[in-house]
C-alpha cells in the first residue's frame, strides 16, 4: 500500500507542472494515477481524483493542437520519424479518451460544475483536432453527457434557447474546471461541427 501512495505522491508532484510536460507525458502520468485510484485498495487511499482531474482539464486542448500539427506534418510527405509522431499523437489521443473514462464512466461525478466545464473543453477542443482525433473526443463527450443526462446544468448547456441568469460569466481559461462557471454556456461547437467536412464528423 505504501508504493502506491508513493507512486500516486510522485505523480502529483509530476503534475504540478503539466503546463512545462509535453502532453503525451502528461495524459500517460494521469492514466497511470487514475488506474492506480481504481486498482486494490482504492478505497483506504486517501486521494481526491481532483488532483489529477485539473492537470487533464489543462492539458486536453494541447491535445487539439500536437494532433493537428502531426496531421499537417504527414500532409506534407510523411517520413519514417513522422509517421510514428502521427501514430504518438492518436495514441495520446487513445490515452486521454482512457482517462475521461476512468475520471467520468467508470465512476460518478459528483460536481456538475467540472462535468460541465470537461463537456464544454471536450467540445472546444475537438473544433481544433484533425478528424480522426476529433471524432473520438466528440464520442467520449456524448458517453459523458448519456451518463449524466439527468443533470439539469449539463442538460441547459445543450439548450441555448433558455437564459441563463445570475450564473456569471464563462472563464475558458480557469485552471481548475469548477471554477470556469461552464454550465453559464451553451455547447455551441456542436452546431458548428454539424457543418464539418469529414462525414464522420
Amino acid at each position: 500500500m505504501d508504493a502506491i501512495v508513493d507512486l500516486l505522491a510522485v505523480l502529483k508532484e509530476l503534475l504540478k507542472n503539466v503546463q512545462y510536460m509535453p502532453p503525451d507525458s502528461a495524459i500517460y502520468c494521469i492514466l497511470c494515477a487514475l488506474k492506480t485510484l481504481r486498482g486494490p485498495g482504492r478505497d483506504v487511499i486517501p486521494v481526491d481524483p481532483k488532483e489529477y482531474l485539473i492537470p487533464l482539464y489543462s492539458v486536453l486542448p494541447r491535445l487539439g493542437v500536437s494532433s493537428l500539427v502531426s496531421s499537417m506534418e504527414s500532409a506534407f510527405g510523411q517520413s519514417s520519424a513522422q509517421y510514428e509522431s502521427n501514430s504518438n499523437a492518436d495514441k495520446t489521443i487513445d490515452a486521454a479518451i482512457q482517462c475521461l473514462d476512468h475520471a467520468f464512466l467508470q465512476r460518478r461525478e459528483l460536481s456538475t460544475s467540472r462535468l460541465a466545464a470537461f463537456l464544454k473543453r471536450l467540445t472546444s477542443t475537438s473544433l481544433h483536432c484533425p478528424p480522426h482525433s476529433s471524432t473520438p473526443i466528440l464520442v467520449s463527450a456524448r458517453q459523458i453527457n448519456l451518463r449524466y443526462a439527468t443533470s439539469s446544468k449539463v442538460d441547459r448547456m445543450l439548450d441555448n434557447e433558455e437564459d441563463v441568469v445570475a450564473e456569471g460569466m464563462f472563464a475558458p481559461d480557469a485552471e481548475d474546471p469548477e471554477h470556469s462557471n461552464a454550465h453559464a454556456t451553451s455547447l455551441w461547437e456542436l452546431s458548428l461541427l454539424r457543418y464539418h467536412i469529414h462525414p464522420m464528423v
